[in-house]
């Protein structure tokens, strides 16, 4: 089981960090141990995967990443690190998209308003702000091609067609963390790699962090260059993708070298699983 241990908080990390989590612990009620003692960074413009069985603690790391959970111990910042001069930092709480595993539009409103509540929620009213807004939306919705349907209600889409309008939603503040939470769960296949191919042509777009919850090992494989294996609330092991040159080749899946990190995934969630017949401590 490989260490999980990066650069501690307070310490100006050796590359511009968008998370670092230390300790990081979450205890629900009846003693449930949902995350224990983890210890993440994730850089700027990564693009990494946390995957593992249900109930491992995937989602509540994401939440606790958000800011939608409440430690029980530790720390996890959110940041943006720009240089300044000559490896000078100046940090500050990075701007965070959450996207959904259901699509949660509001039934009552177009594809364009629900894009822009974001913007309408962190407006103060001013006039370029609206326009600025307006403009904003427009361009969003056109990266997912959805422009056609801006004034479409949510019970005339598809159920790609909601899951892009909950993408464009989450990047039209311009975010510098996106956090998805199983969003092409309830997709078939065919879409879901049409909507992956989506999110790292947008990535590439606008080199945002993002962090991805899956339980698939494959589409972990093809949208992140870093795969994070947890069970039990911890971190087993972080691999890096070997075929992160070759992620959106469209015969990727076919190579010998897909395989092989496929088996490495599985065997290392198979591992961790057999840990717990050998009096691994709860």
């Amino acid at each position: 089981m490989s260490s999980n241990k990066e650069s501690p908080l307070g310490r100006p990390p050796q590359s511009p960090q968008a998370v670092i989590c230390k300790d990081a612990s979450v205890v629900f009620p009846n003693d449930v141990r949902a995350l224990r003692d983890v210890n993440l960074s994730i850089p700027q413009g990564a693009r990494i995967a946390l995957v593992g069985p249900s109930g491992c603690g995937k989602t509540t790391l994401l939440r606790v990443i958000a800011g939608l959970q409440t430690l029980s111990a530790g720390e996890c910042q959110r940041m943006e690190v720009k240089e300044r001069d000559k490896g000078q930092y100046d940090r500050r709480r990075c701007a965070t998209s959450f996207v959904f595993q259901q699509p949660a539009l509001l039934p009552w409103a177009t594809v364009q308003r629900n894009v822009e509540l974001p913007l309408k929620l962190g407006r103060r009213g001013a006039d370029d702000d609206l326009a600025n807004g307006q403009q904003r939306v427009r361009d969003v919705l056109m990266e997912v091609q959805l422009d056609d349907a801006m004034n479409r209600f949510p019970h005339q889409l598809s159920g790609g067609m909601k899951m892009r309008a909950s993408i464009a939603r989450a990047l039209v503040t311009n975010p510098d963390l996106l956090l998805l939470d199983e969003p092409f769960a309830a997709l078939d296949d065919l879409l879901r790699n049409q909507l992956g191919r989506l999110v790292t042509k947008l990535w590439r777009s606008h080199r945002f962090t993002s962090v991805l919850v899956t339980h698939n090992i494959a589409e972990a494989i093809q949208l992140c260059e870093r795969i994070v294996v947890m069970h039990r609330g911890r971190l087993v092991t972080q691999l890096q993708n070997p075929l992160r040159e070759k992620m959106e080749s469209s015969d990727v899946r076919r190579s010998p070298e897909f395989a092989d990190f496929y088996g490495m995934i599985s065997d290392t969630l198979e591992a961790a699983a057999k840990s717990d017949d050998s009096g691994d401590p709860s």
